[in-house]
């Protein structure tokens, strides 16, 4: 755009030149050549301002006619070069956004998840740990009824003993007697037993019993 407003200034200025030796510059050729000028240094608002000046005494002046149309085009173009700019950043600044909410989202996610492993961990220890301690107060537990059953039963054994001594006593018998009495009765019962198996093979072969 510069360069189309370059070129045409220069061949105004030509123009005006030729013109100027023998009726000098116009109001207008001033504010054009100002305006261009302007425009140039990057002065946009400045240029059309000039312009405008020009054309409120020149409306007719072609060559301020024709720079308004190119600064005003000009102005346009930037214009929308800045819109798009701000929609650009809007975009960007609404993309980070929800970028930094799902990095948010996902950090937290992570956090609970994390917790959870935790509690779940520290759950089954726990749990390991009342059945470790369940399972020592339930073999305490046995061994205390063990001794306490050993117990009794040394005591019932001590009690039958005793009760075995006074009856003992009673019939004058001394221990060692009362065993020798009883291995003999074991033997005569053993004696019957065998007597009674012989019989009754001896019946099985039909044989007689002499």
């Amino acid at each position: 755009m510069k360069y189309k407003i370059i070129l045409l200034s220069v061949g105004f200025f030509l123009f005006g030149n030729v013109q100027a030796q023998f009726v000098g510059e116009s109001f207008g050729d001033q504010k054009y050549y100002a305006a261009s000028s302007q425009y140039i240094d990057g002065k946009l608002e400045v240029a059309l301002q000039t312009v405008n000046e020009g054309l409120q005494r020149t409306p007719s002046h072609q060559k301020l006619q024709e720079l308004k149309k190119l600064l005003e085009k000009e102005k346009q173009e930037q214009q929308q070069k800045q819109d798009q700019q701000k929609q650009d950043q809007q975009n960007q600044d609404q993309k980070d956004q929800q970028d930094q909410q799902q990095q948010d989202q996902q950090n937290k996610d992570q956090q609970n998840k994390d917790q959870q492993e935790k509690d779940q961990q520290e759950k089954e220890n726990q749990e390991k740990k009342d059945q470790e301690q369940q399972q020592e107060e339930n073999e305490e537990s046995q061994d205390e009824s063990n001794k306490k059953d050993s117990k009794e039963e040394e005591s019932k054994e001590q009690d039958e003993n005793s009760e075995l001594q006074e009856r003992l006593k009673e019939m004058n018998l001394t221990e060692d007697k009362a065993k020798m009495i009883l291995e003999a009765m074991k033997n005569s019962e053993k004696q019957y037993l065998q007597q009674l198996k012989r019989k009754a093979q001896k019946k099985n072969t039909g044989k007689p019993d002499w």
